[in-house]
């Protein structure tokens, strides 16, 4: 948060209640050569770090994980079609953490990506993005995270590149119903395993998405460094262009941000206005060294010896 962005009135940090929208189909499920796992269980892993990090340093967040694209769904209120929640929306348990990090070991420890619990991806291998929106937003309408700082972290391979016009309208105009309702898309376009190079920019499809979600977005100018790329306008967009081996990483810079405590205005004798943010640093501190101590005085206990001769009982005296 800036501290000048809005002076006028004190504002205390809010709670960031985050969904992982995950997509299951194409390329999310494909294991390139020289990766561990698959780019949708690399996803899912990230998720359950956030919730570590999370739990140690803001255990009042709330966080949940939605697959979509999946050939079943397990909605049973909006009866939404392939949406699979692996993990309801709540505050950050170690019993929930432990569970999806075993889920992941699993996987990888016996090479079984397959989804059974969902099914799978969905057969036809078409989803509408709009109801995956649509859904996630609901799951945030609870009264659990009210006030809170809202996010949907999407994560797919699929560009919707020469989708129909129609769909992307709908996209669209979901993804502006979400900012109205202080909802803030993120969207982590990973890299597939049939990929020889690292795509730089977001499709135009996202592109026009993101924007619809975003109150101020630049046009788009390519950059690229190391194994991640962001565009200039992705930036303001929330944009991430990420290979499977970074996407851990990209996602910790951007959920372990500085948080302020508070914002309070200030206003100096010349009528000048400042904001004052406040902030809470937390240092590692070792484990000071053992002092053995008197328990009577909490003084601190003194050793001292001498060097008698074993025939005469005379103190010796060393030289050195």
């Amino acid at each position: 948060g800036d501290p000048m962005a809005d002076p006028k009135e004190v504002a205390f940090n809010r709670k960031d209640c985050i969904i992982f929208l995950i997509d299951v189909r194409g390329a999310m499920l494909a294991k390139g050569p020289n990766q561990d796992m698959p780019p949708l269980f690399v996803a899912i892993q990230s998720a359950a770090q956030c919730m570590a990090d999370r739990v140690i340093t803001s255990d009042s967040d709330l966080i949940g994980v939605i697959l979509y694209g999946t050939e079943k769904s397990n909605d049973e209120v909006r009866g939404t079609d392939h949406v699979w929640t692996l993990v309801e929306l709540s505050a950050l348990r170690a019993q929930t953490i432990r569970a999806l990090k075993n889920r992941v070991m699993e996987a990888q420890t016996f090479g079984d990506w397959e989804l059974k619990e969902c099914g799978g991806p969905s057969a036809d291998g078409e989803v509408c993005i709009s109801e995956a929106f649509a859904f996630a937003q609901h799951k945030m309408s609870d009264g659990i995270a009210k006030g809170a700082h809202k996010q949907v972290f999407i994560f797919t391979s699929d560009r919707h590149e020469g989708c129909p016009a129609a769909q992307l309208e709908q996209a669209k105009i979901k993804a502006r119903d979400m900012r109205d309702a202080d909802v803030h898309i993120r969207l982590f376009l990973q890299q597939g395993a049939q990929d020889h190079q690292i795509i730089q920019e977001p499709s135009a499809f996202w592109r026009e998405v993101c924007t619809q979600n975003s109150y101020k977005a630049a046009p788009a100018s390519s950059t690229h460094t190391g194994t991640t790329a962001t565009t200039a306008g992705a930036t303001d967009l929330d944009i991430h262009v990420c290979d499977p081996s970074s996407v851990q990483k990209t996602v910790q810079r951007t959920t372990q941000r500085k948080r302020t405590l508070f914002q309070a205005p200030l206003r100096l004798p010349n009528g000048h206005e400042i904001a004052l943010a406040g902030y809470s640093i937390v240092t590692k501190k070792s484990k000071p060294s053992a002092r053995n101590i008197v328990s009577k005085s909490n003084e601190a206990v003194v050793n001292s010896y001498r060097l008698l001769c074993e025939t005469t009982g005379d103190m010796i005296n060393q030289s050195f």
